[in-house]
């Protein structure tokens, strides 16, 4: 009932007329899926780019090895793996994020960002992406990385217990600058693991990418040793 009632009044104080804020009191939803269906269509509006950074920063936050600091979730989110491509846009700060997910997500008093309430989770669980998804998302962009920075490997690992407690550490070559924040590369390199073991329930369509990727980040010295991981 809190959210509900925090949600109306971010609706209303939203509106820059006196009329609007009437017609709202006129047609206050009873649940919160309207509200927030209202706030994402918001989203939608301000530009391709904003929703984009905000999907993203939901879906990280969603499935997260560890609570995220702001370096880490604003590097995270630049980063597009789409269409397998690798692509960092320009940098985005603090307030930039926050308003463009309109209360969907807030930085508590430590400095984490989190949902603003359970029910965020929920609403994009039921309407647009998983957990799971949002766990093959942030894998593909853990193992992507690293093959942006270093190149594939040519078989670095001999055993499933070198690859579980391994960081993403490949070679001596000097590292592609991709420019973002050491937190969130130290984020890739302790934490990986967790997202590419979060598919073992995954269907095999729904991980081609990220068996692409584990190909070419792992070798492949043992071309049975993907099909364990996964």
């Amino acid at each position: 009932m809190f959210q509900w009632t925090h949600l109306q009044l971010e609706q209303l104080t939203s509106c820059r007329t006196q009329n609007p804020n009437n017609k709202r009191l006129d047609s206050l939803p009873s649940g919160l899926k309207k509200p927030y269906d209202e706030i994402y269509a918001r989203i939608k509006e301000q530009d391709d780019l904003a929703q984009e950074f905000v999907d993203r920063a939901v879906g990280w936050v969603m499935c997260a090895a560890k609570p995220l600091t702001s370096n880490e979730i604003l590097s995270a989110i630049r980063i597009d793996i789409r269409e397998g491509e690798f692509q960092v846009s320009g940098e985005i700060n603090e307030n930039d994020l926050l308003f463009f997910c309109q209360h969907l997500l807030v930085i508590d008093q430590q400095g984490i960002w989190r949902m603003s309430h359970l029910s965020v989770m929920e609403y994009f669980e039921q309407n647009y992406w998983t957990l799971q998804k949002a766990h093959l998302h942030v894998g593909n962009t853990c193992l992507q990385m690293p093959i942006e920075m270093f190149g594939p490997n040519d078989g670095l690992y001999e055993s499933d217990d070198e690859i579980e407690s391994s960081e993403l550490t490949v070679d001596e070559t000097p590292p592609r600058a991709l420019g973002v924040h050491v937190d969130f590369q130290k984020y890739v390199q302790l934490h990986w693991f967790v997202h590419v073991r979060a598919q073992n329930e995954s269907e095999t369509s729904q991980i081609s990418s990220m068996t692409a990727l584990l190909v070419k980040f792992l070798g492949t010295p043992h071309p049975q040793k993907g099909q364990r991981l996964l």
